[in-house]
């Protein structure tokens, strides 16, 4: 457990055989290509202790995820220029799996058992979609069952409007003059709300707590 990663093989493979020094290890996995696997990236499936020969056997618990994706309880726009991504966070590891991007309307995705907060991270545009970089939106816990399961996720949104002034006055309209005002949410995440030589601003966020963080640019 101090940051070194050893290979054991790949799922293709089936089986392995691997020699290691003896300790403290953490057995990962991570998908590299395919629809049939978990789509998790760094899910820890086990910790172990190594002192003598050991024969595991590893088997995954997997459940099929799948929904629809609204915003504000609408359809997302299908445009490559407004959409945002969907992703499930490991709460124990940060473990993550990518659902599918808003613009898709719809996902289905592999995923290891375990409890997950549902998060989303916008990519592109900010008329139609939340322009939040990484925020909170849900939470699941995927037991192991013999159906799929069935998760419509609902981003919701609401505008945020206003105008940035200095001691009462417009800031200066000058390159060589001006800041930035950022939002930081409760979870530390962040993201730009305006600039003072632009002080008039309308932004899409998810509902929450944030702080408004004034930065000064060089």
């Amino acid at each position: 457990l101090h940051g070194n990663v050893t290979p054991l093989g790949n799922t293709s493979e089936g089986d392995f055989a691997i020699e290691l020094l003896p300790g403290a290890y953490e057995i990962v996995y991570s998908h590299l290509t395919g629809d049939a696997l978990p789509h998790d990236s760094g899910a820890v499936l086990r910790r172990i202790w190594l002192d003598e020969d050991t024969e595991l056997e590893l088997d995954l618990a997997v459940m099929t995820l799948a929904g629809e994706f609204t915003i504000n309880g609408e359809v997302p726009p299908e445009s490559p220029y407004e959409f945002g991504e969907v992703v499930l966070q490991d709460v124990s590891t940060g473990n993550e799996v990518v659902l599918g991007n808003t613009r898709d309307g719809s996902y289905s995705a592999q995923v290891l058992v375990g409890e997950y907060q549902i998060r989303y991270r916008h990519i592109e545009g900010g008329e139609f979609v939340p322009v939040n970089a990484d925020a909170w939106v849900g939470g699941i816990t995927i037991e192991e069952t013999r159906e799929t399961i069935e998760l419509d996720i609902d981003i919701p949104m609401v505008p945020l409007s206003g105008t940035v002034t200095l001691d009462g006055a417009a800031p200066p309209d000058s390159p060589y003059e001006r800041a930035k005002l950022f939002l930081i949410g409760n979870e530390g995440e962040e993201f730009e709300l305006v600039d003072t030589n632009a002080p008039e601003f309308v932004v899409n966020v998810v509902p929450g707590g944030y702080d408004i963080e004034y930065r000064l640019q060089a």
